[in-house]
């Protein structure tokens, strides 16, 4: 029996023997891809779980791999018992980020990682030290080949959907039940949804809920009701293949789990923020369209045109085309002369959680990638919804019809977004809704907060999580 008070930092745990009280440490498997927006949020978990007398072991590439090691260096993580294997670097750093777009490097990358790690369980099944063998396995949502591994170590899997309630449930919908991916179901608070919609159709062969522990996703209760109910009675309804009926642990936003660090505010400070200070409150449009999709020239300079068009005060994190190192190329000739008193162009990097956070930024032009969409929301800042691919459209749709802290861009009727559809949304937000839709997300804002709060929805998950991970320590 495993004896364990989670309520606090402060942790007990004793495991009953046969010959008394014995003493093993849970030990947590993480098999994370390096996509910056899923790795993200296993850096948050870590934040959280250094508060436990946890063993961690953590296998990814190279790269990630010495950026958690900096931050285990600089004691981010307190005492974390972490071990960082480099296993998959012999498939290339930035596999995914290269591409223009990430579905086909992430559908010839999983089973590669999968031929990988199959050469490391070896090491894993002959330790000697119970210690070093893991008791729980989190994997994130695309490593299918992850229910072999925790089959062979004998230990529970659990996997880790890094976006929205909504994504897990319409990949159990279409895996577990007999819709087809164009049906169209109901969440409440929106308009009618594809299944398809969640995960995209070409990457729901890399899923495997099957027999899962239990199935964590970046979100919180509060946001997305209807989806995690849905998701809970489906999952109650219909076992895994061995009986298992897996729990569904919303946990987000993840990086206001405790533990995590606030937002800096210190020497640190890039030129972009100091830009912002001199700017009056709410005043300034943050435009981001995340760290993986990339826009071609002809897109770019409609939304330039857009930009420059609605005389609004503008922070722009751009990121240019493959192959193109002059910004002034890609936007329209003399641009930046004549944006330069109220614009910012950023072209390295962008802290998007302190920008979000900025008093001065009043409404954010976004692709509606998860990570950008939960900032959002928690950081009380509106959106002009972008969306390119992916589960982008449907995070549009949460923000715009779910939350009312959105505005949709107006499209031609090729579908296409033009300039002046650009301009009129930016208008739209920053001046003539603004306040509204202020209103709308500082509400959100507060509920995501609680939601992390002791006897909040997603510290209750938490918590169950971290239970079960000393749980496993004693089966």
């Amino acid at each position: 029996m495993l004896l364990v008070d989670i309520s606090g930092r402060n942790i007990t745990k004793v495991t009953m023997g046969e010959n008394g009280i014995t003493q093993r440490k849970p030990h947590l498997l993480i098999l994370p891809i390096e996509e910056q927006g899923h790795f993200a949020a296993y850096v948050d978990l870590l934040y959280h779980l250094s508060q436990f007398d946890i063993r961690v072991t953590l296998c990814s590439t190279g790269a990630r791999c010495h950026e958690v090691a900096h931050l285990l260096s600089t004691g981010a993580f307190g005492n974390l018992d972490l071990h960082l294997k480099d296993i998959f670097s012999t498939l290339g750093a930035g596999a995914v980020a290269k591409s223009e777009g990430h579905l086909p490097p992430l559908w010839n990358l999983i089973p590669k990682m999968g031929s990988e790690f199959k050469a490391y369980m070896p090491e894993l099944l002959e330790k000697e030290d119970l210690n070093e063998r893991p008791t729980i396995l989190l994997a994130d949502m695309f490593i299918g080949w992850s229910k072999e591994v925790a089959e062979e170590l004998n230990i529970p899997r659990y996997i880790f959907f890094t976006v929205s309630a909504w994504a897990p449930l319409s990949v159990l919908w279409r895996q577990i039940g007999n819709w087809a991916p164009d049906d169209f179901i109901t969440i409440p608070g929106l308009s009618p949804i594809r299944i398809k919609d969640g995960i995209p159709v070409l990457l729901e062969p890399l899923i495997n809920l099957d027999n899962a522990a239990a199935i964590l996703c970046n979100s919180f209760e509060e946001l997305e009701k209807g989806s995690v109910e849905a998701a809970r009675t489906h999952l109650q309804n219909h076992p895994g293949s061995s009986g298992q009926v897996a729990k569904f642990l919303p946990i987000g936003p993840a990086f206001y789990l405790p533990g995590n660090p606030p937002l800096s505010d210190g020497k640190d400070r890039v030129n972009c923020l100091e830009w912002l200070d001199s700017k009056p409150e709410s005043s300034v449009l943050y435009i981001a369209f995340g760290t993986v999709g990339k826009m071609g020239e002809g897109t770019l300079m409609e939304i330039a045109h857009g930009i420059e068009d609605s005389n609004v005060p503008f922070l722009w994190a751009l990121r240019l085309p493959n192959g193109v190192t002059d910004a002034s190329s890609v936007l329209p000739p003399g641009f930046f002369e004549r944006t330069k008193d109220r614009g910012y162009v950023e072209l390295t990097f962008a802290p998007q959680r302190r920008i979000l956070n900025h008093p001065s930024i009043g409404g954010f032009l976004s692709h509606c990638g998860w990570n950008s969409t939960i900032e959002s929301i928690c950081a009380g800042v509106p959106v002009i919804a972008y969306p390119l691919h992916g589960d982008q459209p449907l995070n549009s749709r949460l923000l715009v019809e779910l939350t009312n802290t959105g505005e949709a861009i107006e499209r031609s009727s090729e579908g296409r977004i033009p300039r002046d559809g650009i301009r009129k949304s930016i208008i739209s937000l920053m001046i003539e809704k603004g306040k509204e839709l202020k209103e709308n997300a500082s509400r959100w804002k507060e509920a995501a907060l609680a939601s992390q709060k002791d006897g909040g929805s997603s510290c209750s998950s938490i918590r169950e999580f971290v239970q079960d991970i000393f749980d496993s320590a004693g089966k």
